[in-house]
């Protein structure tokens, strides 16, 4: 997956922060769907293959495999888990509130497991970001 970015600092090893705007629902629209505010501004780390500076409007690329990923873990672990464990309760011939209220430790559970992946990432760097090309070069 490839968009732009804003060269924001230079840092050591080759990495520069960049400015991110992340994308809203409707693509960056905004005005035209009127459904959602302004998209937000993420700084991250990228390798700097392209020797940009500060102020370089720059082409980004990251791993689209990685952001999959992290979209199953917090948005569809939790969901397994919510219907899992509503199963198992069911399976088990528990009354419904006790079904519920398992379900609903399944999805806590998923969450969590979401907060540590999330963790995990961040320790390890985040997302690999690489900056392929300086705009107007």
């Amino acid at each position: 997956m490839t968009q732009t970015a804003t060269v924001t600092r230079i840092l050591n090893g080759g990495m520069a922060e960049i400015a991110v705007r992340r994308k809203s629902a409707c693509g960056g629209n905004c005005h035209a769907c009127g459904g959602c505010s302004d998209a937000k501004i993420v700084k991250v780390s990228a390798k700097n293959s392209a020797s940009a500076a500060v102020g370089d409007e720059v082409i980004v690329s990251s791993e689209t495999s990685g952001i999959l990923k992290a979209a199953f873990v917090v948005y569809i672990i939790p969901i397994i888990l919510f219907f899992a464990f509503y199963a198992a309760a069911a399976a088990m011939a528990m009354s419904e509130g006790m079904c519920i209220g398992l379900s609903i430790v399944g999805f806590v559970i998923g969450v969590i497991i979401a907060v540590i992946v999330n963790s995990s990432i961040k320790k390890r760097g985040g997302s690999s970001f690489e900056i392929i090309r300086i705009i107007g070069v």
